[in-house]
């Protein structure tokens, strides 16, 4: 593998740990907006904070060990769990009535959309393609598609602040914010090293497997997979009849 780029590790620590506190941070904004007792609003910040930061540390220890980095002989299947369990139980805890779906609730659309600004992120792949030390195939879908959600991000939530544009705009967004997620994971699987290796044989993406990159599939993808199904969680609860429509504002 090549050597890694300076300030890749750096990067890529203050962007998975930025990402928690930007969560955290509007999570706490939302918890002002319940009509809790102060009490239940703290535990329940508290609690996140505990699950997020502790899966982040379990994510960062195992990609340190090499546990993830894809060899000829593999499938990569666990980078697929590390995906799909967290994002499935993640789901599950606000889709499920109780505190976190009525946080869901109470969180305006705007926010669950604009605070996804952090895929700009995405623009390391192409960075890392212009030096060669990813291939195109996989940096050019996954980093491009992660700018235009992006943008979009923005540009959808703040024209929701200001009503600009209907439910409906977020809904289109979402479809294309998820569509990006599985275009990068499934190009990452095609072009690392692996029996599904279909892509990129001259120059194998040995980095999206190793540390410090790996934290993107590990964390990044699962946790805007997540925040995803929130969206359309909110959506498809505002629709039903007898929901409040200004749920979604």
């Amino acid at each position: 593998m090549n050597q890694l780029p300076a300030g890749l590790e750096t990067f890529m620590l203050t962007a998975t740990f930025g990402l928690s506190a930007v969560v955290l941070a509007v999570l706490a904004l939302v918890l002002k907006r319940v009509d809790w007792p102060t009490q239940a609003r703290v535990r329940t910040w508290l609690a996140v904070a505990v699950v997020l930061l502790g899966w982040q540390l379990v994510v960062l220890w195992l990609a340190r060990t090499g546990f993830f980095v894809a060899s000829p002989d593999q499938y990569g299947a666990g980078i697929l769990v590390a995906i799909v369990l967290p994002t499935v139980l993640g789901f599950s805890l606000f889709a499920v009535p109780g505190r976190l779906s009525r946080v869901i609730e109470a969180t305006p659309l705007a926010w669950l959309v604009g605070i996804q600004f952090y895929r700009v992120v995405g623009a390391v792949f192409l960075v890392l393609w212009a030096g060669g030390y990813i291939s195109g195939v996989f940096a050019i879908p996954a980093g491009g598609g992660d700018l235009l959600i992006w943008i979009a991000a923005v540009v959808v939530g703040v024209m929701l602040t200001r009503a600009a544009v209907t439910p409906r705009a977020a809904a289109v967004w979402n479809t294309l914010g998820i569509a990006d997620l599985i275009v990068a994971v499934t190009m990452g699987f095609l072009s690392a090293p692996g029996h599904l290796q279909l892509l990129a044989m001259d120059h194998p993406n040995e980095m999206i497997t190793a540390y410090p990159l790996v934290l993107v599939p590990l964390f990044g993808v699962p946790l805007s997979l997540i925040l995803h199904s929130a969206v359309a969680w909110k959506l498809r609860r505002a629709a039903l009849p007898g929901v409040v429509a200004s749920s979604v504002s």
